[in-house]
């Protein structure tokens, strides 16, 4: 496999790279099959000069940039549509990104304008059995702790606070 990469160069603790177009066998720094740009990190802004028509006709015939080479090709404009010149002021252009990002603001407004036109109904018919079913289970019958309490509570005795050491106890029960 045939993969595009970045290949280290410069000195230490300056890196500069080149985007060379390598079999996915070979070392980082080995044999490569061609260079087809560079990258400089430490400039500011960081330079990246790739040669679009190479990149391109690698990637058609089967080479994998790497993740950081896809990357710095998508920064660089490599391999995205040429915008149409027109010389007609009234034509408006738009980047293809921008149009799908307004339909689904469209799509989302008109959701919540629907959402808003439902009646409360429903919502309120799933809200009541929930509120019944969970009164249900903690009725006294299904749940023993209450039951002891309200068995305590009817007979108005109060109830006896033990502390850890009584508690443990084995005569404390009597």
């Amino acid at each position: 496999m045939v993969k595009i990469r970045l290949r280290r160069m410069g000195a230490k603790k300056q890196p500069v790279y080149r985007v060379v177009v390598a079999d996915a066998r070979s070392p980082r720094d080995g044999r490569v099959i061609e260079t087809i740009g560079h990258y400089n990190p430490r400039t500011e802004p960081a330079t990246i000069v790739i040669n679009e028509e190479r990149a391109l006709r690698w990637i058609s015939v089967g080479a994998q940039p790497t993740i950081v080479v896809s990357k710095l090709m998508k920064r660089a404009g490599v391999g995205e549509p040429k915008p149409e010149v027109t010389d007609d002021p009234t034509v408006e252009t738009a980047s293809p990104a921008r149009r799908p990002r307004k339909k689904a603001a469209a799509a989302e407004q008109e959701t919540v304008q629907a959402a808003d036109a439902e009646p409360a109904a429903p919502a309120q018919a799933i809200q009541e059995p929930a509120a019944a079913a969970q009164g249900e289970a903690q009725t006294p019958e299904t749940d023993p702790i209450s039951a002891s309490v309200g068995a305590v509570e009817q007979s108005g005795e109060e109830p006896v606070a033990l502390t850890q050491d009584e508690a443990q106890a084995p005569d404390a029960q009597a």
